[in-house]
């Protein structure tokens, strides 16, 4: 049976530690050949294809995601201060037969105990984040490990503050630029839309 890279039965703070899993925590190594023909933002890969932001929560992660020939890798989501995630459950999967359309989900869906193809979830992790001192240092790493016609990008979120309203939010997302900056990421991502921040707070609004 196919195992995951993320555990959705163990906490968050636990795949953290214990990830990746499934084929992504053996140690077989893809390798390319030839030179990259796709261009991506400037960046030079063997195809414009990888893992976008949610289950590459820390370098480990990526880094497995880079051996198994993912040429677009990004960071989990950072923070100019350490976030904690949301509780368990943080993935469910849905009781859904057919195509998951926007008629379906305005009558409500209903979650399931079992995790089976073809699949449809839903989750709940709050955009969690090691402080500065922890994820600056880890991603650096990574950048390092990639290897020709690999790309990691960085993902950052600003935290709405408790003071200082939109004005302190915009600060938050520059200062979270900057410190990303810093780990020498060539392309880095704003997470201006995720429902877990709530409506009031998402910054596309």
């Amino acid at each position: 049976m196919f195992k995951p890279i993320y555990n959705p039965k163990k906490t968050y703070e636990e795949n953290f530690k214990e990830g990746p899993f499934g084929m992504y925590g053996n140690q077989k190594i893809y390798k390319e050949k030839g030179e990259p023909k796709y261009e991506f933002l400037g960046q030079r890969v063997y195809l414009p294809f990888g893992i976008p932001s949610g289950p590459l929560i820390n370098g480990n992660y990526v880094k497995a995601a880079l051996d198994k020939g993912y040429d677009l890798v990004e960071y989990k989501d950072t923070r100019t201060r350490k976030y904690p995630c949301h509780p368990l459950p943080n993935i469910v999967p849905l009781n859904c037969t057919g195509k998951l359309t926007l008629k379906k989900a305005e009558k409500g869906l209903v979650v399931t105990t079992k995790y089976k193809r073809p699949i449809s979830i839903t989750n709940s992790f709050g955009v969690p984040s090691m402080d500065p001192a922890y994820w600056q240092n880890d991603l650096r790493e990574v950048v390092k490990y990639a290897k020709k016609g690999q790309v990691v990008i960085g993902g950052i979120q600003g935290t709405f503050p408790t003071k200082g309203g939109f004005k302190a939010y915009m600060e938050d997302f520059v200062q979270m630029a900057k410190l990303m900056m810093e780990t020498k990421v060539k392309v880095i991502e704003l997470n201006l839309s995720c429902p877990n921040e709530g409506v009031g707070r998402l910054l596309c609004h």
